[in-house]
C-alpha cells in the first residue's frame, strides 16, 4: 500500500517526463562516453555501465546544462517539494544513510536518478503502470523501512558440485546459480569467469556457478558512522566468512582438490545504497579441479552440521581439520609435513600439554583409534612413529628432501599414507563428536581405548 500519495504522484510525473525526453538524453550521454562499437559488442551487460555513467552525470553536474530539460522542469521542482514536505523522507535527504555494513550519503539526486535511470535503462516506449508501481514501492520501502536487507555473494571457484543448495548457517547458503542468476550478478559487476579478456569485453573459458549467499537484516541508521559501527561491521563480515572457509575445509576433508574463495560482492535491498565489492580477485586461476560426486555431497551434508555445531566447543578438532585442509594446498613437501603433523597432534594429543614420549603416545592412540585389528594397529603405529621422526628432522633441517634425494620418495609415500589415515580419523572424530563428554579430547578416556577390559 502506498504510504505517501504526494510523493507517488510527483515521482510518477517526473518518471513520465524522463520517458518523454529519453531519446535526447541518450543522444547526449552514450556517444560521448562509450564508443559505439563497444556498446554494440557488449550488449545487455553494458546496461549497468550505462546507469553508472548516467549517475555520474546526474550527480556530478547536478542536473547542469547537459540535462537542462530535466533541471528546469516543473516536474523536478514538484518532486523536490514532495521530498521536503515529508518528514520521513526529508530527514534522510543529504544525510549518511546505511547500517553497520555499509553507508552512503543520500542526496536529492539519488532519488532523482532512481527515477531517470529506471526509465532510460528499460527504453520504455510507453508508460507501464505495473513496472512503475513495483519500482516505486521498492523506493518507498527503502525510505520508510527501519531495516535494511543485505545479500552477500562470494564465488566458490575451482569446484563442481551436483547440488541446488545446502543451508550452512541461519544466514548462509551455498547454492548453484541458474543461468539467469549468473547473468544478473555479472551485470552487477561480479566476475564469474575463470579467465577474462577485458579489452574485448568478453569472458572466455569456464564459468563458476557455485556461490555462498549470505542474507542479513540489520537496523538502518541515519547519520555519521561511529567507531562502534566500524567494529561491528568487521565482526559481522568475519562471522560469515568463518562459515565459508570452514565449509571449504570440510569439502577437502571429503575429496582432494583446489577450491578457493574469490570475487565477493554485497548488495543492499535499498535501491539508494546499491552494492559494494570486497576486492577478492581470481583472474587467470585454473578451472575446476575439485569435482564432487553425489556420494561426496551426501557425506558433506552429514559432516557439515557436526563440524559447524562443535567448531568452538571442540576447537582442537576444528584446528585439526583446518590444518589438514591447509596441507592439501601446500607447494612443498616440508610444509605439507608440518601441517599434517600439527593436525595429528591437535586430534590425538589435545589437552596433553608437554611431556615425554609424545610421539610414542600419539602413534599408540592413532593405532588404537583407527586400527581394525592387531595387524593394522601395528602398521599404523609404525607409520605414525616414522612420520613424526621425519617431521622432527624436517623442522631441525637434518634431512634433505630436495629433488634427487634418495629419501624423497620414501618421505612422499609416508606423508601420503599419513594424510589418508588422518582423513579417516577426522571423519570418524566428527561423526562421533556428539557422543563425547570432554570437549578438549578426542575420546573421554584414552585408557578405555588403549587397554580395553578383557572378558
Amino acid at each position: 500500500m502506498i504510504r505517501n500519495q504526494d510523493f507517488y504522484q510527483a515521482i510518477k510525473a517526473f518518471h513520465l517526463f524522463a520517458i518523454a525526453n529519453q531519446e535526447s538524453l541518450k543522444d547526449v550521454l552514450i556517444p560521448k562516453v562509450i564508443p559505439t562499437e563497444i556498446w554494440e559488442v557488449a550488449g545487455g551487460s553494458m546496461r549497468l555501465r550505462q546507469a553508472t555513467i548516467q549517475h555520474t552525470f546526474l550527480i556530478g553536474c547536478t542536473f547542469g546544462n547537459i540535462l537542462a530539460p530535466l533541471n528546469s522542469s516543473d516536474e523536478l521542482r514538484a518532486l523536490d517539494a514532495a521530498i521536503w514536505s515529508s518528514p520521513e523522507i526529508a530527514k534522510q535527504a543529504n544525510q549518511v544513510v546505511g547500517s553497520a555494513l555499509s553507508s552512503h550519503r543520500v542526496d536529492l539526486n539519488d532519488i532523482r536518478f532512481y527515477t531517470v535511470g529506471k526509465a532510460l535503462n528499460r527504453s520504455l516506449q510507453a508508460f507501464n503502470i505495473e513496472e512503475f508501481d513495483a519500482d516505486y514501492m521498492a523506493l518507498e520501502d527503502a525510505l520508510y523501512s527501519g531495516k535494511l536487507t543485505y545479500t552477500r555473494v562470494t564465488v566458490l571457484r575451482g569446484a563442481r558440485m551436483p547440488i541446488e543448495s545446502i543451508q550452512l548457517t541461519d544466514n548462509t547458503t551455498i547454492k548453484r546459480l541458474t543461468g539467469a542468476e549468473m547473468a544478473e550478478w555479472m551485470a552487477k559487476g561480479l566476475n564469474l569467469a575463470y579467465e577474462s579478456n577485458w579489452e574485448k569485453h568478453r569472458f572466455v573459458g569456464e564459468f563458476c556457478d557455485l556461490v555462498f549467499e549470505t542474507k542479513l537484516v540489520v537496523d538502518k541508521r541515519i547519520g555519521a558512522t561511529d567507531d562502534y559501527t566500524l567494529i561491528h561491521r568487521e565482526a559481522e563480515k568475519m562471522r560469515e566468512k568463518e562459515a565459508e572457509l570452514l565449509f571449504i575445509c570440510v569439502c577437502r576433508l571429503v575429496r582432494d582438490g583446489l577450491l578457493y574463495l574469490a570475487n565477493r560482492q554485497w548488495e543492499c535491498s535499498s535501491p539508494l545504497l546499491g552494492g559494494v565489492g570486497e576486492g577478492l580477485t581470481a583472474h587467470g586461476f585454473p578451472a575446476a579441479t575439485w569435482v564432487a560426486s553425489e556420494v561426496d555431497v551426501n557425506e558433506i551434508r552429514a559432516l557439515w552440521p557436526l563440524v559447524w555445531e562443535h567448531r568452538k566447543s571442540r576447537r582442537f578438532l576444528t584446528r585439526s581439520i583446518e590444518r589438514f585442509s591447509s596441507s592439501l594446498g601446500r607447494e612443498t613437501l616440508e610444509d605439507r609435513i608440518i601441517d599434517l603433523a600439527i593436525a595429528g597432534e591437535s586430534i590425538f594429543l589435545s589437552g596433553e600439554g608437554s611431556g615425554n614420549e609424545l610421539t610414542f603416545r600419539l602413534s599408540h592412540r592413532a593405532a588404537a583409534f583407527l586400527g581394525a585389528d592387531r595387524a593394522e594397529m601395528v602398521l599404523i603405529f609404525g607409520l605414525f612413529k616414522r612420520f613424526y621422526e621425519l617431521r622432527s628432522k624436517v623442522v631441525h633441517g637434518v634431512t634433505d628432501l630436495t629433488v634427487g634425494s634418495p629419501k624423497l620418495e620414501d618421505a612422499k609415500s609416508t606423508t601420503q599414507a599419513i594424510s589418508d589415515y588422518l582423513r579417516r580419523a577426522l571423519k570418524k572424530a566428527v561423526s562421533s563428536s556428539k557422543n563425547c563428554v570432554k570437549p578438549t579430547q578426542l575420546v573421554d578416556d584414552w585408557n578405555d581405548l588403549l587397554f580395553p577390559l578383557m572378558e
